[in-house]
């Protein structure tokens, strides 16, 4: 018989992680605090970055497995949305979309309305930078990322971010 879950201990020892090997169903969480700090057991969530005020993140401690989802339902205005590692030993890898969401066409790109971004070796957080004209490192409506944990010290991220201006990388 396969077995419908597994069962392992969170890294606080506080809570206990339960993982669908094929999850139907996936827990959407409304973030809105000023600073939010995400936990082991809630891996799979889906995270609404729900407010154009300024926001911290911080992931939990990276750990082979662990995925969290951030999707933007508003812009950041005049503040900045980041999303943090746990600690700078935690890094990122992977790379993402960064499209100006003005352009309908396919870009003959001077560089300005679309790109690829990646993060550098040490860089452990993402930095969604909000001027009162635009947005140039991410955080329209609809951008999301996705952090996948793929060993004990490094986040892989992917996504794509709609930008409002000339792209510049949000990794840091």
């Amino acid at each position: 018989m396969k077995d419908v879950f597994s069962v392992r201990r969170s890294e606080n020892g506080n809570e206990v992680l339960k993982q669908l090997n094929n999850p139907l169903v996936t827990n959407v969480r409304t973030l809105s605090a000023t600073t939010e700090n995400l936990e082991d057991y809630e891996s799979g969530t889906t995270c609404l970055m729900s407010v154009a005020t300024a926001m911290t993140v911080t992931l939990p401690k990276v750990q082979k497995g662990l995925q969290f989802t951030f999707v933007w339902t508003a812009i950041p205005t005049a503040d900045s949305h980041i999303i943090n590692a746990d600690s700078t030993a935690d890094t990122l890898l992977g790379g993402i979309a960064m499209i100006d969401e003005d352009t309908t066409v396919v870009a003959t790109n001077a560089g300005a309305t679309c790109a690829f971004a990646h993060p550098n070796l040490a860089d452990h957080q993402v930095v969604i930078d909000a001027a009162t004209t635009n947005t140039t490192k991410g955080g329209e409506i609809g951008s999301w990322l996705r952090y996948t944990g793929v060993s004990d010290t490094q986040w892989l991220v992917e996504g794509v971010m709609l930008i409002n201006g000339s792209v510049a990388t949000p990794f840091t």
